[in-house]
């Protein structure tokens, strides 16, 4: 009886510590990344200043991808991909040498220069893929943007793994830079080549097609209304994502989940919106885009609609759905330039529809901050988020009645 007794009070004190280890977690709403705390504990840098490389190195690589379709239409898209894996590398290399006497500088080199190299990498990547696949535009798109967002998770275990050993913060550093090195060399043999689909002349029926399609220059998308009216349906469907994606951890802490299904959840989500990339695109070879970005839109819709109320299971696949959409947003965007500018500078078209994630990569965590309650989503937040995913939706339709009313005869993809 006594041995009983004794047995039940440990569950009970097992019970209270999980307990105030939860109630820490909500009220200092900790946010772990796989560098954050080395990195703190290497540099002596509090949590503050550690999210701040994120949060300079996400608008940066954004710039990047803008960049680099520009740029892919006037040098090259080998060009373009060898000038953004030497400036990884090197900010990489560079970043190994930080010290705590010098730990500003990790903004420049890691978040900085890896920030805008990885960016031109990953335009490069997709203008080489549509080239190479024409036909099949959207799956070869899917393919590579899933690939980007899958390399969140495959890195991320190869990092932790890094960081247990001897090599320590900056060891990894100079890991990381001789792995990339590789890649980027072994990546541009391929490259160099160009397929026979490339090579061969265009098939009778392509040629008839493209010269129905007016080929927009960027100035020319500058000056269509198209543009604006599509910039803001994309910042539509990509908002909501932005506004939680800071608290997902502690959110789903304060919904119920222990620690280790909040963490759990959050590596769902990776896996959502790689998904949602690679299906989405794959869905323009096959219907609309016209469809598949009211798909992602109602999705969305109903999705934060959901997560709003929702706990245990119900919140998880609700949040998952939300990647998902944010993710098939992100993988629409190379296609989106191609089908309603044309192919002729798709790789520059594309950078200026990637505007959308830079602004929205800035406004909305920012705006999720001033509308939540304590670091969390708030009912407003909710709110918000359905009111942009039913203004996406109307500027979708002011998109078709557009191009329906001139007459624009655009084929799938």
């Amino acid at each position: 009886m006594a041995y009983e007794t004794l047995f039940l009070q440990d569950k009970k004190d097992l019970r209270a510590r999980r307990q105030r280890r939860n109630s820490a977690l909500r009220r200092h709403h900790i946010h772990l990344s796989i560098f954050r705390v080395p990195v703190m504990e290497y540099l002596g840098w509090d949590s503050a200043k550690a999210s701040l490389t994120f949060s300079i190195m996400f608008p940066l690589n954004m710039a990047g991808v803008i960049a680099g379709g520009l740029l892919c239409d006037r040098i090259g898209h080998l060009r373009v991909i060898g000038a953004g894996g030497a400036l990884a590398v090197a900010g990489l290399l560079l970043a190994s040498l930080v010290t705590k006497n010098s730990a500003a500088l990790l903004y420049v080199f890691y978040s900085g220069m890896c920030g805008i190299g990885g960016g031109l990498c990953y335009a490069a990547a997709i203008v080489n893929a549509n080239r190479w696949w024409p036909e099949r535009k959207g799956l070869a798109t899917g393919i590579t943007v899933g690939a980007y967002g899958c390399s969140t998770v495959l890195f991320g275990a190869l990092v932790d793994f890094i960081l247990s050993t001897r090599l320590g913060v900056s060891g990894t550093f100079r890991l990381l830079a001789f792995v990339f090195f590789i890649v980027f060399a072994l990546a541009a043999i391929p490259m160099r080549l160009q397929p026979a689909a490339e090579c061969a002349a265009e098939t009778e029926e392509k040629a008839v097609r493209r010269s129905l399609r007016r080929q927009y220059s960027p100035g020319e998308v500058l000056a269509s209304p198209r543009y604006y009216l599509l910039l803001a349906c994309m910042i539509c469907v990509t908002a909501p994502y932005l506004m939680l994606n800071a608290s997902i951890k502690s959110f789903g802490i304060a919904r119920g989940l222990n620690v280790d299904v909040a963490l759990l959840a959050v590596m769902l989500t990776g896996v959502a919106s790689m998904a949602g990339r690679l299906i989405s695109a794959w869905l323009t070879d096959k219907v609309s885009v016209y469809l598949v970005v009211c798909g992602l839109l109602c999705v969305m819709f109903t999705a934060m609609g959901v997560l709003s109320v929702a706990g245990g299971a119900g919140f998880i696949v609700a949040l998952s759905l939300v990647a998902f959409a944010f993710g098939g947003g992100a993988g629409i965007t190379p296609i989106l330039a191609s089908f309603f500018f044309g192919e002729r500078y798709m790789s520059s078209n594309m950078g200026l529809l990637m505007v959308s994630a830079v602004a929205g990569g800035i406004v909305f965590p920012a705006l999720a901050v001033q509308i939540g309650e304590n670091g969390l989503p708030s009912q407003t937040t909710f709110l918000v988020a359905e009111i942009l995913e039913a203004a996406g939706l109307v500027l979708l339709f002011m998109i078709y009645k557009l191009d329906k009313k001139r007459n624009a005869s655009l084929p799938r993809g």
